[in-house]
């Protein structure tokens, strides 16, 4: 690779390489309005142009759709290539019931907990909770996945929600290398367990 060449981004490779109807797919649900909201992407910024809004819908699939994150066993990319290959394999009917997943999920999370439901906060000792920012993937991970699930019980306040940031296994699991497969798991888990 020469020095004028531009390094291009995971989800970029993965737009070139992996063709097929889950592409268009992730395209279209990555200009829903109300993910496009909850996920804090201005249409303007660096995230989109580095395809971030994309990756995140297919971080979403894989991780939840039949708990794709219980096979995770390392290398997040490596997994979120795999899993769009798989996807684009998928037929229409698949497909279409999956993007009606997302939608309904991000509406619920969104009716539910505002324009910010995968906010990162942290509880200082004997202190209030703290914003540390407005949008986080690996919080994102937890939230959407729990919530993607269609057998609900018990939606929880959003200050139940931010408790989880009390918790110092899901604190510890939304930072540092987020995509270790503890992690991951861990924060899953403890997410779930918010809703049932």
């Amino acid at each position: 690779m020469n020095s004028g060449s531009v390094k291009l981004e995971a989800q970029e490779l993965r737009n070139a390489t992996c063709r097929g109807p889950f592409k268009d797919l992730i395209k279209e649900l990555a200009k829903n309005p109300i993910f496009a909201e909850v996920a804090n992407l201005d249409p303007d910024s660096t995230r989109i142009k580095k395809m971030e809004d994309e990756e995140l819908v297919l971080r979403f699939f894989a991780i939840s759709h039949s708990n794709g994150y219980l096979e995770y066993k390392g290398q997040f990319k490596k997994f979120l290539t795999n899993k769009m290959v798989e996807f684009n394999k998928y037929d229409a009917v698949m497909l279409k019931e999956m993007k009606e997943n997302f939608v309904r999920t991000m509406r619920l999370v969104k009716e539910h907990f505002g324009s910010k439901p995968f906010a990162k906060y942290k509880k200082p000792d004997g202190q209030d909770f703290v914003l540390m920012s407005s949008f986080n993937a690996a919080v994102f991970d937890a939230i959407a996945c729990a919530f993607s699930k269609p057998e609900i019980k018990n939606i929880p306040s959003y200050n139940d929600l931010i408790k989880l940031f009390a918790d110092p296994v899901f604190f510890e699991a939304v930072e540092g290398s987020v995509n270790d497969v503890s992690k991951l798991n861990n924060r899953i888990r403890k997410a779930q367990e918010l809703i049932v």
